[in-house]
């Protein structure tokens, strides 16, 4: 269960950004179609924060999110992947799926593309809730 203790870093009515510093996770989170100088600016702040706070975990909760467009596609795979895998802490990530089913095929796309630069796991779930099970479980592991 998600804990209550969120900070948002970033919020508009297409996509926030919060970190959940109980979970140590920054969550970006998709309300339908993003504009693209949206999820950019979104996405950059998510990076920054899971730098500067050294998040080990991140989770997009895209359910209701809308479908990315190709250029956002190629920024994200030149500019953020090398961002997350290079100069973050981020060992686990997990993908909320859409439920548009072209989103959800995008975003499978998307993250197999960045397979071959993350050195970490990445977990597609259909609820947001088994996400935070898998992520809890990862932090329990590494306290004892």
């Amino acid at each position: 269960m998600p804990s209550t203790l969120f900070y948002t870093h970033f919020n508009t009515p297409s996509l926030t950004i919060y970190e959940d510093t109980a979970a140590k996770l920054i969550v970006v989170n998709a309300h339908g179609v993003v504009p693209s100088a949206v999820y950019r600016k979104g996405m950059d702040t998510a990076v920054e924060v899971a730098i500067q706070k050294q998040l080990p975990y991140w989770l997009v909760d895209n359910k209701e999110g809308g479908i990315i467009t190709t250029e956002d596609q190629i920024w994200a795979g030149e500019v953020l992947v090398p961002r997350i895998a290079y100069e973050s802490s981020v060992r686990k990530m997990a993908l909320v799926e859409p439920v548009d089913v072209h989103s959800k095929l995008i975003l499978e796309d998307m993250m197999d593309k960045a397979q071959s630069i993350f050195d970490f796991e990445m977990q597609f779930f259909q609820e947001k809730e088994i996400a935070y099970i898998w992520f809890k479980d990862s932090l329990s592991t590494a306290l004892l």
